[in-house]
């Protein structure tokens, strides 16, 4: 019996290695025949032939890039008018992120962007979708991804060039990654200005997270610690925060996005005349 061979699908936190190009290489080197910058969309398809590199021995990759939507209207700033607002895109940036549209086109990697979601919320679907059956690796450093980890999902840390997997979440945090969203509702996050309950901290949290309400310890002090948090943790106030904290981290599963002709990729796709071309309009054929 022949058995169909598992696809691995390597999806990119787009956004992250576009902003992370952007502050390490810098913009006067780059530029294309009309002297717009293109340092960010250089590093960007830096980090695609470094991945492909990466995993060339998996039998089969298929990358598939995920951006954030330019308009950002979902319905997370309807919870809070504060969430991600201290971001803003600097100058010289934002035309880089229509000319990575541009390269994906070129290497033949499908992009996915919607107006309602953030890219976290297509990665957090599309792995919904296909790791059940696939192995899927998240390129991304966003410890709102650590949500998503199970047996089949993992994330891999470009920059310390090491995976996070579901024991290193619990090593990290003392919680499992599905109660990940549990955790950054009461701890918050300060990337992304959602504020946590005040008093209970990244150390004290997981009690919260891993015991019932009436867990009975057999330390009398640790027993007082916990009791003392769950009381914080019930005020009405802070109540009222982590029920707005859950639907502002927990990201969305089910973005009506249709994940439709994902192609194989190998590092012969940047042997192709349309990344050629478009290479060499860019003046990013070095790479």
């Amino acid at each position: 019996m022949k058995y169909k061979r598992m696809t691995t699908y390597i999806l990119l936190d787009s956004s992250f290695l576009i902003y992370r190009a952007w502050h390490s290489l810098n913009a006067e080197n780059f530029k294309d025949e009309n002297g717009n910058y293109t340092n960010a969309v250089y590093g960007f398809v830096k980090s695609i032939k470094t991945i492909t590199n990466i995993f060339k021995d998996e039998p089969s990759i298929s990358i598939v890039a995920c951006f954030d939507s330019c308009s950002k209207n979902h319905d997370r700033t309807k919870i809070n008018n504060e969430y991600k607002s201290t971001r803003s895109v600097p100058n010289g940036l934002s035309h880089q992120f229509r000319y990575a549209y541009e390269a994906c086109n070129a290497l033949k990697i499908p992009y996915f962007y919607h107006k309602d979601y953030e890219a976290d919320d297509i990665i957090a679907t599309f792995s919904n979708k296909y790791g059940s059956k696939n192995k899927v690796i998240i390129i991304s450093c966003d410890k709102d991804m650590y949500q998503l980890i199970n047996d089949n999902v993992v994330l891999y840390n470009i920059i310390k060039k090491e995976f996070f997997k579901k024991q290193d979440v619990y090593d990290k945090y003392n919680v499992l990654p599905q109660n990940m969203v549990k955790y950054q509702a009461i701890v918050g996050d300060s990337c992304d200005n959602i504020k946590g309950i005040k008093g209970i901290g990244i150390k004290t949290a997981y009690y919260l997270v891993n015991y019932e309400e009436n867990k009975k310890f057999e330390d009398e002090k640790e027993q007082r610690k916990f009791n003392k948090l769950v009381e914080k943790f019930n005020k009405e106030e802070n109540q009222d925060i982590y029920k707005r904290n859950l639907k502002l981290v927990k990201l969305i599963t089910d973005c009506d996005i249709d994940f439709k002709d994902i192609p194989k990729f190998t590092k012969e796709n940047f042997k192709l005349e349309s990344w050629k071309l478009f290479a060499k309009t860019l003046n990013i054929n070095s790479i």
